[in-house]
């Protein structure tokens, strides 16, 4: 126990002879930096007094030179200060007025060459008058041109002013030509008299008339197509939405009205649109489906191959889980639909409803 105490009372004279000698080490650096600090101090004071005793001289120097000039302080000096620009434009003068002299005394000579030899000298005082005079009229022009300067500027802020007021105006023109332009756009009342609901539409229905062609092209047996209508006949009508019938046994794409074509074809048109219709519908409708189709008359105004293609078209459809009907009184129609049949018959108490459906029944 006595070995411990004596071990931790030695650490700790140890631990304080570190500490007495990191304290020399420090006093003898503060001593050092006292010293050059002195040493500063003594040679910032030197310093000084000199720059103390040059400021003195050169006020002295100052108030001798002000006295020679005839004032009394600095300040007054200052109130007597001419500003640059006064100083420049008192320096413009003087040239003008020396340019404007060195002229009249041009003159002068020119005129006393032109003088009998024997004349009379001229006082001095003439001489002065004239000097007068011309720094008077040296003195007018002056103020004319600064006058003037003044009216320029004016005319300069005017100027500025309407620049700025046009380009305002050529902003707002532009605009208005935007809107208008935007309006004739919504109202198709521009060059191509196609409004912007026209033009949704006529997204919409070129899809149905692609459709609508390849059920066409198989009913006419690829002679007729669909074309919408790029330039109206009539004058006031809004175009984009008008067909024509392209008929490739012409020779040629020549296009015709629909108005052209027999109620055959006609029928058939109709009937190729409402089915393109209707498959436009199906692929455009987010997976809801167009399963039903009514056809009413119409088959007995076509030939028989017409009739016969036209058919392959509504097989088609039926093969596709897609619902026809049919409202004739054509036998032959009838017949080719006698698996499933629905007739109305006329009684006395009304109209009654007969189903006929041969496929259910076998």
């Amino acid at each position: 126990m006595l070995r411990q105490e004596i071990a931790s009372k030695k650490a700790q004279i140890k631990q304080a002879d570190e500490l007495c000698s990191r304290a020399d080490e420090g006093f003898s650096a503060a001593s050092q930096a006292a010293a050059s600090a002195k040493s500063s101090a003594v040679e910032l004071r030197k310093a000084l007094e000199e720059d103390e005793a040059e400021v003195s001289a050169a006020g002295a120097a100052l108030s001798q030179e002000l006295q020679r000039c005839g004032f009394e302080s600095a300040d007054e000096l200052r109130r007597y200060a001419v500003p640059q620009e006064r100083t420049d434009a008192l320096e413009r003068e003087i040239q003008q007025h020396q340019q404007a002299l060195t002229k009249a005394q041009t003159k002068l000579a020119e005129s006393e060459k032109r003088l009998p030899e024997n004349r009379e000298p001229v006082p001095l005082e003439q001489y002065i008058e004239e000097e007068k005079r011309l720094s008077a009229e040296l003195k007018s022009r002056q103020e004319a041109l600064a006058g003037y300067a003044a009216e320029h500027s004016g005319v300069e802020s005017t100027l500025a002013e309407i620049r700025a007021r046009v380009e305002s105006s050529r902003a707002i023109a532009s605009r208005q030509e935007m809107l208008r332009r935007l309006n004739q756009v919504v109202n198709g009342s521009g060059k191509e008299r196609i409004s912007f609901e026209a033009f949704i539409q006529m997204r919409m229905f070129r899809g149905v008339l692609e459709e609508a062609n390849q059920r066409l092209s198989v009913m006419s047996g690829g002679r007729y197509r669909f074309a919408l209508r790029t330039q109206n006949v009539r004058a006031n009508a809004v175009e984009g939405l008008d067909i024509d019938i392209i008929d490739y046994n012409s020779g040629s794409e020549a296009r015709r009205d629909v108005s052209t074509l027999s109620g055959g074809e006609r029928f058939m048109a109709s009937f190729a649109l409402a089915i393109g219709l209707s498959d436009h519908t199906l692929r455009q409708g987010a997976g809801r489906r167009s399963d039903m189709l009514f056809i009413d008359e119409g088959f007995s105004s076509l030939d028989g191959d017409t009739f016969a293609l036209a058919f392959d078209v509504i097989e088609k459809l039926r093969s596709q889980n897609r619902m026809v009907g049919i409202v004739t009184h054509v036998a032959e129609i009838q017949e080719h639909f006698r698996d499933r049949r629905i007739y109305v018959r006329k009684t006395r108490s009304g109209s009654r409803i007969d189903v006929v459906n041969t496929i259910r029944n076998s």
